[in-house]
């Protein structure tokens, strides 16, 4: 989605980020689970949080549609992403969250 961004718009990288949740959840449902009820989905327990960070990552300033993100910020952000190893970028995109509560 970051090589997008460069080649073209930044609505295209967003609606690419969208369409590959889509693509993954409709070949999913159609390979696997041909024989499931209508209107309700069923994810297996790797696929459930990928939406979730696919929203995330929307929201992250490498791909925000935000007037206040500068181009410096964004570029920043993009190689960000481009050079942390996954399991980093997995908690800079969705950090991790505990109960303030249990301290």
């Amino acid at each position: 989605a970051v090589d997008r961004v460069t080649t073209a718009s930044l609505g295209d990288a967003r609606e690419a980020l969208t369409n590959a949740v889509i693509d993954c959840i409709k070949s999913y449902r159609t390979n696997i689970l041909a024989s499931s009820q209508a209107g309700f989905l069923s994810l297996p327990s790797c696929l459930r949080l990928f939406p979730l960070f696919i929203l995330a990552m929307q929201k992250h300033p490498a791909f925000s549609l935000d007037s206040r993100t500068t181009l410096d910020g964004r570029a920043d952000a993009m190689n960000t992403i481009k050079t942390l190893p996954l399991d980093a970028l997995m908690y800079h995109i969705y950090p991790l969250l505990c109960n303030l509560l249990a301290i």
